[in-house]
């Protein structure tokens, strides 16, 4: 990631500084900025400076990091993929996607106050983990607790600790805490999990609900490139009359101003609804660009931006 997003400086904290100086040398980086320490608590090779002295000196270019962005333009977050099925590549966010992305949540689906406590308990790094808990939940002036270690207990003490309403957590990491032996895990104040990353099992969403005192879980849907996220499980519990699947399987609702359809795999034609197509979708939240995206005429791979805006998931 370093490499190829051609970084020049890595912010680190204590924490991770090891790590950190480890790919910052691989890398090549000049500067290793640490958030949580003086510079006469750091080791200088490769140099490593405290954040209070770069702010204070302006050094490694920081005026340039601190003027005013193009919201439309400017790039704010690189979204590596996960590279399952490909070689990972960064999904090029602007501050507009991420704004975006944050507004369709919150106008209709996932709506938090001052009175909220936001669980992270997903990598902020992520898209989805930025675009909740870095821009929705603070934007909504609601308290966000991150939860680095993603273990059972600390997980459920921390949520306790801090009374959370409403926390984000990965389908493996919900199942876990699922199957924490260490005894009752009501959380009297939790009242929703929002799940995202990977498929979540239908079977596990009302066994989470019943184990966590009835907090309502949150199937997702999204790819980094979406600058996050396409779909939500809305906040009603209850199918819609007849409906065909079980309503935790379901990722839910297009969230607003964005399209979505279905394409045919071979010939990208449209397909009716409830037919097999991959899913392509378009919005102001559809990144602005790939690093590493082929040239003009070049194939485009699995996932790609069409003429017309439309985002080709490579999910069916």
């Amino acid at each position: 990631a370093l490499e190829s997003s051609r970084a020049s400086l890595l912010f680190a904290s204590t924490a991770t500084l090891s790590d950190a100086a480890a790919a910052g040398i691989a890398a090549g980086l000049r500067r290793i900025v640490v958030i949580d320490a003086t510079n006469d608590e750091l080791e200088r090779s490769p140099p490593r400076v405290s954040l209070r002295s770069v702010l204070a000196s302006g050094e490694a270019g920081l005026p340039a990091l601190l003027r005013a962005p193009c919201p439309s333009r400017d790039v704010a977050l690189l979204a590596f993929t996960a590279g399952t099925c490909a070689a990972p590549r960064a999904a090029e966010l602007t501050h507009a996607n991420l704004v975006a992305n944050a507004c369709q949540l919150g106008a209709a689906h996932l709506r938090l106050s001052r009175a909220d406590v936001f669980a992270a308990a997903f990598p902020l790094t992520h898209a989805a983990g930025a675009v909740l808990a870095l821009n929705l939940a603070l934007t909504a002036a609601a308290t966000v607790v991150t939860v680095p270690a993603l273990e059972p207990g600390a997980l459920h003490a921390a949520l306790r600790k801090h009374g959370a309403t409403a926390a984000h957590v990965a389908p493996s990491t919900l199942a876990l805490l699922c199957a924490d032996p260490s005894g009752a895990l009501a959380t009297p104040t939790l009242r929703q999990i929002i799940s995202s990353g990977a498929p979540l099992p239908s079977e596990l969403a009302p066994v989470a609900s019943a184990r966590l005192g009835g907090a309502h879980v949150r199937n997702c849907y999204g790819v980094p490139e979406l600058g996050a996220f396409s779909h939500m499980a809305p906040a009603q519990r209850r199918p819609p009359p007849r409906a065909p699947f079980a309503l935790s399987a379901s990722v839910g609702e297009l969230l607003p101003s964005q399209q979505a359809k279905l394409v045919d795999t071979v010939t990208g034609a449209a397909v009716g609804v409830s037919r097999r197509g991959e899913l392509c979708v378009r919005g102001p939240n559809v990144m602005s660009g790939g690093l590493g995206a082929p040239a003009a005429g070049a194939p485009r791979g699995r996932r790609h931006v069409d003429d017309e805006g439309f985002l080709h998931t490579g999910d069916v």
